[in-house]
C-alpha cells in the first residue's frame, strides 16, 4: 500500500520530479527521411540559385548517408531512406535549388542542405551538408576577429590550409572582403573542388577565393607566395601529428611573412607532447603564444567552440543557449558563435607552461583554439596593448614579489609576540567577544582564529572569547587555539558553546524564522540566527553588558577591541545595540548590551519577530539567502526602530572595494561580481598588492587617483557597448569609476571614510574569499596557509536539518518506486562538453 506523505515533503518531491524530456516537433515543412531524420528545405531569401550537377548530386548522396549514419540501417530502411531523401529538398534530384542565407553574425548565401535531427536525448540538433553541423560553424568566426588586428580593418590576405568540404571557415572572412588561399587535399577532386566553387561563384567571390589541395613538404606554398610581401593570417587545421608535420615543411618557407598564425590543438588528437612540439615549432620561429576563449557570450559557461573545462575549478562550457539546446529557439546557421572573444599569453618559462584563461587552468589540455602572432609585428602590438604580454606580466610579477617580500619584513617588525601592549597592562576589566566559531563542515576552527588571533595582538585588557561551535568545531579550534603564541594565549579566556545545546535560545528561533528559511542557506547556515538573540547564549553568570559579536574568519581587528567595547558608554538608554549602518555595514559586527536586552527581552523579541515576518512577506525566499543577515537589515532599516540602535564609526567595518581588477581598471570589487570569480589566476592577478596595505597589521582606505578614475572611465566608455546591457548593469558599469569624491571614499555601500584613513577592522565577506591578496592577509592572521583559491564550499546548516533533507530524498524514492515516474534532473544533469 502507497503510503501517504507529509505535505512538505511531497512538496520537496514536486521539485525533485522533472518535466518530461522535450521532443520538438519538426516544423510543417519538414520531410521525413527516417526516424528522427527530417529535411528542412531552404527558405527563398536569396534570389540566386545553387545549380548541383549530377556528379555533385550523387557525391552529395554518398556523404549524407555517412554524415545521417543511414549505412547502419537495415538495407530496407536505407533504401527507404535513400528515396525519401531524393523525394526531398535536401539533394533531391540536384539541379538549381536555393541556398540557405547566413544570416547570424556573417552575411553571405551557402550552398548546402539542413537537415534536423534529433539525438538520443531528444534534443534537437542541425546538420548542413556535406559535413558541417551546428557545433562545427562557430569556431569559423575567430578568423575575421583575428584578421582586424593584423589589417586593422582593411582587407588582408589570408591561407585557410583545412578548408573542409564545404569551405566554411573561409567564408566569413570572404564575407569581410579578404582575399583567402583555399588548402583542402579533396579540392584535388574535380566534384568536391566544384561543389566548393558554388559557394564562392554565388556569392561573387571568384577573384577573392583561390582553391588549392594539400599541403605537404614540396615547395609549392613557397613558390606560390614568393612575390607576396605580407600574409596577414595563416589558419591551420589538420588532424594528427603527421598532418602536421606534412603541413609545417610546406609553410616553413613562408612564416616570416605571416602575421598571426592561427591553429586548432586538441589533446585527445595530437596528445600533450604533439601540442608542445607545435609550440615550441612556432616560438622557434619568432611567434609569440596566445590562448583564445569567450566566456561572455554565455554568461558561467565558457564558449566551447575554444575550450572546455577539463579539471577542478574550470568554468564548464557550452556550444550554445539553453533555448536552442532545449529546442525552445531553432538553430539557424551561424548562431550562438563566439561574438565576446579575448585572448590571453601563454608563455614558456625553463620548460614549464606559464598562462591562464578565465575559463580554464591548463590551456594546453583544456583549449582547443590558438593564436600565434609575430615578434615585432604590428599585429602583435595590437594585441598586446589589449591583453598583455609574457614580458609585461614577468616585470609585473617580479615587482609584485619585492613588494610582497618588504611588506612581510614589515609585518614580521610589527608583530611583536605579545602585540602592541602587554597582558592586562591597564586593568583587569575584561572585554567579551562572541562568535558562531565552527558549526557544520568542513570544520572552519583554523579560519576562525584570524579573528581572535588579531583582537588578542592588539588588546590591551583580557578578553573573553565567546564560541559557538558543534562537535567537530569545537575539536578543530581547540586545535588551532594550541597554536596561538603563548603570550597571546595569555591575554585571554574562552569559553566554548554547543550549538545544539543552546535550547533556550533555539525555542525562540523556532518561533519566529519559517521553518524554510532556517533551512533555505546552507551557506551562511541557521547557527547565525543565534547572534539575534545573544542574551539567551552568553549566560548571566559572565556578568557581562557590552558584548561585542563579530563574523568568524573574515573579519580582522586592526585595532585595539577595548576602544570598540568603549562605545557602550556613548548608547542612549534606549539603545540595544550599535552597528556602523541599517544595511551591509551592520552585518558584521553588533556591539550589544546583554542588560538592557535582558531587562526588555520581550520588547526585542517583538522587533525582530515584526522584521522576520515583514521582511519574509515582502521579499519571500529572497529573505532567506543570507540566514540571519536580511533578518539584521529589516530590523534596522525600519524608520520606526531608529531608536533601537547606536552608530558606530565606518572604520570598524571597512570594505577594500575599490581594487585594481586585470582588464577592468581600478574600481568597485562589487560592481565586478559577474566576472570576479573567473579572473585569469596569473601574476597580475594572484600576485597583486593592494595598495592601501602596509603591512599586514596596517590597512589604509585606498582611494584611486584621478588618473585611476579617468583610466577606468575611458574604458567602460570605450569598451562596453551600453546598448546592450539593461539598466542595472549600466549602473554596475559606472560604478567601476565613481569610488571617491572630496578624498573621501564613495561606494555603493556609502562607507564614510577618508583617504588613507587607518582602518581599525576590515571586513572581508564572500566575494573577497576569491581574491589572492585577501588570501594571504587571512593565512598571516591565522597562523597558517588555509586560505586557497579552491577551498570547498560549506555546509553550514544544522544535522536536524540534513536529517530532514534525507528524510524528504528517502520518500522521494518511495514514490518514486510506487508510481514509476521518472526522476530527471535532466536540465541540470546534460552534458556540456564535447
Amino acid at each position: 500500500m502507497r503510503q501517504s506523505l507529509p505535505q512538505g515533503i511531497l512538496g520537496l518531491c514536486l521539485v525533485c520530479a522533472a518535466a518530461p524530456s522535450k521532443r520538438r516537433n519538426p516544423p510543417a515543412d519538414a520531410v521525413r527521411i527516417s526516424a528522427g531524420v527530417y529535411c528542412l528545405p531552404n527558405p527563398p531569401d536569396s534570389e540566386r540559385l545553387c545549380h548541383y550537377s549530377q556528379a555533385v548530386t550523387r557525391w552529395l548522396h554518398e556523404l549524407a548517408v555517412q554524415k545521417l549514419e543511414l549505412d547502419r540501417l537495415t538495407q530496407k530502411k536505407q533504401k527507404r531512406a535513400r528515396r525519401a531523401m531524393e523525394r526531398s529538398a535536401c539533394i533531391g534530384q540536384g539541379g538549381s535549388l536555393p541556398p540557405l542565407r547566413r544570416k547570424a553574425g556573417y552575411r553571405y548565401d551557402i550552398c548546402t542542405f539542413q537537415v534536423l535531427t534529433f539525438k538520443d536525448n531528444s534534443e534537437p540538433f542541425k546538420i548542413f551538408f556535406p559535413s558541417d553541423d551546428q557545433d562545427k560553424i562557430a569556431e569559423c568566426d575567430v578568423l575575421p576577429w583575428l584578421m582586424n588586428f593584423a589589417t586593422n580593418g582593411t582587407p588582408g590576405l589570408a591561407i585557410d590550409i583545412g578548408a573542409g568540404d564545404s569551405g566554411s571557415c573561409s567564408w566569413p572572412l570572404l564575407s569581410e572582403g579578404h582575399e583567402v588561399h583555399m588548402f583542402e587535399p579533396g579540392y584535388s577532386n574535380p566534384v568536391e573542388r566544384s561543389f566548393v566553387e558554388l559557394t564562392r561563384d554565388l556569392n561573387g567571390w571568384q577573384h577573392k577565393a583561390t582553391l588549392h589541395g594539400a599541403v605537404g613538404g614540396d615547395p609549392y606554398v613557397a613558390q606560390l607566395f614568393e612575390k607576396t610581401s605580407r600574409i596577414h593570417l595563416l589558419k591551420i587545421d589538420v588532424d594528427d601529428r603527421q598532418s602536421y608535420e606534412a603541413v609545417f615543411a610546406g609553410v616553413a618557407p613562408v612564416l616570416h611573412k605571416v602575421d598571426i598564425l592561427q591553429i586548432e590543438m586538441i589533446d585527445e588528437e595530437i596528445g600533450r607532447h604533439g601540442m608542445t612540439w607545435i609550440m615550441d615549432t612556432f616560438l622557434s620561429h619568432d611567434f609569440l603564444m596566445f590562448g583564445l576563449e569567450d566566456v561572455d557570450t554565455f554568461p558561467g559557461f565558457q564558449h566551447d567552440s575554444l575550450g572546455r573545462g577539463c579539471q577542478d575549478g574550470d568554468m564548464p562550457s557550452t556550444m550554445h543557449s539553453e533555448p536552442v539546446i532545449d529546442g525552445e529557439v531553432e538553430y539557424e546557421y551561424g548562431m550562438n558563435g563566439p561574438g565576446k572573444l579575448r585572448m590571453f599569453p601563454i608563455c614558456r618559462c625553463e620548460g614549464l607552461v606559464l598562462g591562464r584563461g578565465r575559463g580554464s587552468k591548463d590551456p594546453l589540455a583544456c583549449n582547443a583554439q590558438f593564436a600565434f602572432v609575430r615578434r615585432g609585428s604590428a599585429a602583435l602590438a595590437a594585441v598586446q596593448r589589449r591583453y598583455g604580454s609574457c614580458e609585461a606580466r614577468q616585470l609585473f610579477s617580479e615587482a609584485s614579489q619585492r613588494w610582497w617580500q618588504l611588506l612581510a619584513h614589515r609585518s614580521a617588525e610589527s608583530f611583536a609576540p605579545s602585540g602592541p601592549r602587554a597582558s592586562g597592562a591597564e586593568s583587569d576589566e575584561v572585554t567579551h567577544i562572541a562568535m558562531v566559531a565552527s558549526v557544520g563542515f568542513p570544520a572552519f576552527g583554523r579560519k576562525a582564529l584570524a579573528g581572535l588571533r588579531s583582537a588578542l595582538f592588539f588588546a590591551s585588557r583580557p578578553l573573553r572569547l565567546h564560541l559557538v561551535v558543534d562537535r567537530l568545531g569545537e575539536q578543530d579550534l581547540r586545535e588551532a587555539i594550541e597554536t596561538l603564541e603563548p603570550s597571546l594565549r595569555a591575554k585571554g579566556s574562552f569559553r566554548f558553546y554547543r550549538q545544539e545545546e543552546l535550547q533556550t535560545a533555539w525555542r525562540e528561533i523556532n518561533a519566529l524564522v519559517p521553518p524554510d528559511c532556517l533551512q533555505f542557506s546552507g551557506h551562511y547556515g541557521d547557527a547565525g540566527w543565534l547572534r539575534m538573540f545573544p542574551h539567551l547564549v552568553i549566560p548571566e553568570s559572565e556578568a557581562v553588558d557590552a558584548l561585542i559579536w563579530v563574523d568568524a574568519g573574515d573579519f580582522v581587528f586592526l585595532e585595539d577591541p577595548v576602544e570598540l567595547a568603549r562605545h557602550r558608554e556613548n548608547f542612549d538608554e534606549d539603545d540595544f545595540l550599535g552597528v556602523a549602518d541599517e544595511q551591509v555595514l551592520g552585518l558584521p559586527l553588533q556591539l550589544f548590551s546583554l542588560r538592557r536586552l535582558r531587562s526588555h527581552g520581550g520588547r526585542w523579541a517583538e522587533l525582530v519577530t515584526d522584521a522576520v515576518h515583514r521582511g519574509y512577506a515582502e521579499s519571500g525566499d529572497s529573505f532567506c539567502r543570507l540566514g540571519e543577515g536580511m533578518g539584521v537589515v529589516f530590523l534596522l532599516h525600519h524608520a520606526e526602530n531608529r531608536w533601537v540602535y547606536y552608530q558606530l564609526p565606518h572604520h570598524w567595518t571597512y570594505m577594500p572595494w575599490a581594487v585594481w581588477l586585470p582588464s577592468t581598471g581600478t574600481g568597485s570589487l562589487w560592481a565586478s561580481r559577474s566576472t570576479l570569480w573567473r579572473l585569469p589566476a596569473d601574476p597580475v592577478w594572484s600576485d597583486s598588492v593592494f595598495p592601501g596595505l602596509s603591512d599586514f597589521t596596517t590597512l589604509r582606505v585606498r582611494c584611486p587617483s584621478f588618473l585611476e578614475e579617468l583610466a577606468s572611465y575611458i574604458r567602460v566608455a570605450t569598451q562596453t557597448d551600453m546598448q546592450e546591457l539593461s539598466p542595472d548593469e549600466q549602473a554596475e558599469q559606472w560604478k567601476h569609476f565613481r569610488v571617491t569624491r572630496d578624498a573621501v571614499i564613495v561606494d555603493e555601500f556609502e562607507q564614510r571614510l577618508g583617504c588613507e584613513e587607518r582602518a581599525k577592522a576590515v571586513h572581508l565577506p564572500v566575494m573577497f574569499h576569491q581574491v589572492p591578496w585577501v588570501h594571504r592577509f587571512l593565512n598571516f592572521w591565522a597562523g597558517a596557509e588555509v586560505w586557497t583559491g579552491g577551498a570547498p564550499a560549506r555546509e553550514l546548516r544544522t544535522d536536524a536539518m540534513l536529517d530532514m533533507n534525507a528524510a524528504s530524498a528517502a520518500a522521494c524514492h518511495a514514490l518514486h518506486r510506487d508510481t514509476g515516474e521518472r526522476f530527471a534532473l535532466e536540465r541540470w544533469g546534460k552534458n556540456r562538453h564535447r
